[in-house]
């Protein structure tokens, strides 16, 4: 309540002054944006070395651990200090299974699941005696109560996994398991034992929350139908309501769509959905926004426990790093020392560097814009729309190179070229030149990369002879001799003699369509000869129907000695150990066939290009952005692809050969740095009106393939098509 008023508050003066502003004819003062502003503290590692080893709970003191050991000691995880302090050790018999922190009037209690061991008569431990019972400390580590758990014992272990506690403002605990739900009284009697609501849906407690109102009501919210479409399906939970005087629990409400969130002290109910987390108002209301997972770079299931605080929130986080604290603190963003960065698919390495930029920067707060969707086209159309309106993110990562140009050329994006000329640390010169290339337009440079991968195909060596590179003609030769080599990994059911057509077809025009329509000078020329014979020799084809190309058919034609010709998608150099490793044999990177000889090869992809919108608020902090998340001090892994800088890639290349154990490593990692060196000099960029275009012929080709038309017409349509496209998009 507290920190409504002081919002309240505050948005009051900033209207008083807005108004006396305008009263004296001088410009108004724009309202503030508001938000939860993020302050990322990592336990260190001697504290999570292991969080496996760990039982722990947050608090507003910090994070409470107990080793899972018998007689296991209880500390204090200050954040803020970076130091550990030791509260009591459990009985030497004890080893705890669960740990949750609970106040009774402001007092802390310690609720331990525990595992008990019997003694014998000179006082060691009986591995064979096993009982277990929940049992309630002081922070001094007095045990004011034990409950006996009736019905676990060694034979029928209780799973710490699948237990949930919750203690009451006034003391009383309830712990639900898999199959009950255990209500307790202040002193540790067990006031009733219910079935747990939710019946053969052992996942249900795992997930399970706890929770109280303002007026004390005890809710548990429970997962009632389980996960079962994509990433963004979280589930269906029922919420129950205690009901003190009927000892029961009564259903009040379904959730759809979003899971539920522990509070600390089950102070409150939240719910979230991939992007944002909602305050629970009750059955008849409305959720509100609490906070956006998104912008603060929380990914939802790293939360373990949220943490109501006055001024925000606090979140226990499991991350890959081990265990953090997330605080989410209330204030004004200022507009002019604040950024914003607009993706349409916020990746990891993306929240890593945004973190990194964020603790080097205190000046700056960059964080991803919240477009309210999971779904890429729909936030595809939604940074559109922001770039061309009034409210544009500071940084925009493209999607592929067809939504660079776009923004590009409709000037949505800065010229980055007078920044780089001024910068001490990025040249122009510094990036692998076909990526300097793919990147200008209209002689602006628009955007930074970070990393490309290379798309190409690979033949074995012992058919491609001293062959590295191919035209149509000799693609054609390879394909007619074996039908069945081309092979990309795939769940989908078998493909028929058409679709497998289809595949072959495009692979010849991959790069070879420059032989047939020059996208500058508008032309299409499909109707010769040397374009006919491309579809009759591709249709007169015939495919093994039950080739298959599942991961078993792959090892099964690999080991009958089937000549295949993968697909691949290189983004460092371990993949062509993985291609050479899986075939069983040397491989040589062919590529896609050209037009003429010699002009075949493999594709450049740069990956998320980063640029600074031409209406941005802050400029100087978004070139500072850009400008550090390039050079080598970020630390970059370069896990997506190859780096976009040369000094890199070279320290790439180098590095790999030097972990070389014998000369025969050395060679053989010379040899592939040597294959990937060669494939980027012979690539081709990454060409949006191009691929549009093999998709309109492909289309088209499908067709003959099949038998519905003529090859007359289905040339006459693709030339018809082609045109079309080229004279809307001049």
């Amino acid at each position: 309540m507290r920190t409504k008023g002081y919002r309240k508050l505050l948005m009051g003066m900033l209207l008083l002054c807005t108004l006396a502003l305008a009263a004296c004819g001088k410009e108004e003062t724009p309202e503030p944006n508001y938000g939860y502003l993020p302050a990322f503290v990592s336990v260190p590692e001697k504290v999570t070395r292991n969080t496996l080893s760990y039982q722990y709970d947050v608090a507003k003191e910090g994070i409470y651990m107990v080793t899972s050991e018998t007689g296991g000691n209880i500390r204090l995880y200050d954040p803020d200090r970076e130091e550990a302090q030791k509260l009591f050790s459990l009985p030497k018999n004890v080893t705890a299974q669960r740990l949750y922190v609970g106040r009774n009037v402001q007092e802390l209690r310690f609720l331990c699941v525990a595992e008990l061991y019997g003694t014998d008569a000179d006082g060691n431990l009986n591995a064979q005696d096993i009982r277990y019972a929940l049992q309630c400390y002081t922070e001094q580590g007095q045990l004011l109560w034990e409950s006996t758990l009736d019905g676990f014992s060694r034979d029928k272990p209780l799973n710490p996994f699948m237990i949930k506690l919750f203690m009451t403002e006034d003391g009383s605990t309830f712990m639900a398991t898999s199959s009950d739900l255990y209500v307790f009284s202040v002193e540790g009697e067990q006031i009733c034992k219910l079935d747990y609501p939710i019946e053969n849906l052992e996942t249900s407690v795992g997930t399970s929350v706890f929770a109280s109102d303002e007026t004390g009501t005890v809710y548990l919210a429970a997962l009632s139908k389980p996960v079962v479409g994509g990433l963004d399906d979280l589930g269906q939970y029922k919420i129950y309501q205690w009901n003190e005087t009927s000892r029961s629990l009564e259903e009040v409400d379904t959730v759809e769509g979003k899971m539920p969130l522990q509070t600390a002290e089950g102070d409150g109910l939240l719910f979230h959905d991939m992007i944002t987390a909602y305050r629970y108002k009750g059955p008849s209301e409305e959720m509100e926004t609490a906070f956006s997972l998104e912008e603060n770079l929380i990914a939802y299931y790293q939360i373990n426990k949220v943490l109501k605080e006055e001024n925000g929130w606090k979140m226990l986080l499991r991350t890959d790093s081990g265990l953090q604290i997330a605080s989410l603190t209330w204030g004004v963003r200022e507009t002019e020392s604040s950024l914003s960065i607009a993706s349409a698919n916020v990746t990891t390495s993306l929240k890593q560097r945004i973190l990194l930029f964020n603790q080097r920067h205190p000046e700056y707060l960059l964080q991803v814009r919240a477009y309210g969707s999971e779904d890429v086209q729909d936030r595809l159309q939604q940074i559109q729309l922001s770039l061309s309106g009034k409210t544009p993110p500071d940084l925009v990562e493209a999607w592929d190179m067809q939504e660079y140009l776009n923004y590009a050329r409709k000037g949505w994006l800065e010229d980055l070229s007078p920044y780089v000329e001024k910068s001490d640390d990025v040249s122009l010169e510094d990036f692998v030149p076909k990526l300097r290339e793919s990147l200008t337009v209209n002689g602006g440079f628009y955007a930074l990369p970070q990393e490309f991968y290379l798309t190409t195909l690979a033949i074995p060596k012992s058919v491609a002879g001293d062959r590295s590179s191919w035209d149509i003609g000799e693609y054609l030769d390879f394909i007619e001799e074996y039908p069945d080599a081309y092979f990309v990994l795939s769940v989908n059911v078998q493909s028929d003699q058409s679709e497998k057509k289809r595949g072959i077809f495009r692979i010849a025009l991959r790069r070879g369509l420059a032989g047939f329509i020059d996208v500058e000078q508008g032309k299409v020329d499909l109707d010769n000869e040397s374009f006919r014979s491309l579809m009759t020799r591709i249709n007169s084809l015939q495919f093994d129907e039950n080739a298959g190309s599942g991961q078993k058919d792959l090892e099964r034609r690999i080991n009958d000695g089937v000549i295949l010709m993968p697909y691949v998608s290189l983004n460092n150099v371990n993949s062509l150990q993985q291609l050479e490793n899986q075939y069983h044999q040397e491989m040589v990177l062919i590529g896609f066939p050209g037009a003429e000889s010699g002009n075949g090869g493999g594709e450049i992809t740069i990956d998320r290009p980063t640029g600074i919108s031409s209406s941005s608020r802050n400029k100087v902090g978004a070139w500072c952005y850009l400008e550090e998340s390039i050079t080598e001090e970020t630390g970059t892994d370069y896990t997506n692809g190859f780096p976009a800088r040369q000094k890199q890639l070279t320290e790439m290349f180098e590095e790999v050969c030097s972990n070389a154990e014998n000369v025969d490593e050395t060679d053989m990692w010379n040899r592939y740095t040597n294959m990937v060196i060669e494939t980027i000099d012979t690539a081709s960029l990454e060409d949006p009106a191009m691929n549009q275009l093999l998709v309109i012929i492909s289309e088209e080709a499908s067709y003959y393939f099949s038998g519905v038309k003529n090859l007359d017409a289905v040339i006459e349509a693709m030339e018809s098509r082609a045109e079309l496209y080229l004279n809307e998009n001049k």
